[in-house]
């Protein structure tokens, strides 16, 4: 009986592990995206270019 039970909170600790996992997974695809997103329009401003549209794209400083 000890080994059951023991196998159970082995089972329960790693469910515990599996859901953290899952979260900070979810949580650093995100913040990937939006660092990838960033680049993305950083890259367009550098460039001048839309990329989406195959075009110059003009860029205005307003004061």
């Amino acid at each position: 009986m000890a080994d059951f039970n023991e196998r159970q909170s082995i089972v329960e600790t790693s469910r515990q592990a599996l859901t953290i996992a899952e979260e900070t997974y979810a949580q650093t695809l995100q913040r990937f995206i939006r660092a990838q997103a960033n680049a993305y329009f950083h890259l367009r401003r550098l460039t001048l270019y839309d990329y989406q549209h195959n075009k110059s794209i003009t860029y205005s400083c307003k004061k």
